[in-house]
């Protein structure tokens, strides 16, 4: 679990996206601020990667 300190932030910033989203949808608007990343720019299944000369120091696959 973590941190009282951390919990409540998560929170909060949770509902203020929530809040966003119901009122775009209310007021019929599009999204078009988020997501900050564009989907093409993301790594795809079968991508390869070229690790070579890179500072990479952790990866997490998900």
């Amino acid at each position: 679990m973590l941190v009282t300190g951390v919990v409540l932030p998560l929170q909060a910033i949770r509902v203020f996206f929530m809040l966003r989203s119901l009122s775009l949808q209310l007021q019929g608007e599009p999204e078009t601020q988020l997501p900050l990343t564009r989907s093409e720019d993301l790594i795809k299944t079968d991508d390869v990667l070229d690790l070579n000369n890179s500072d990479l120091i952790a990866c997490m696959v998900v």
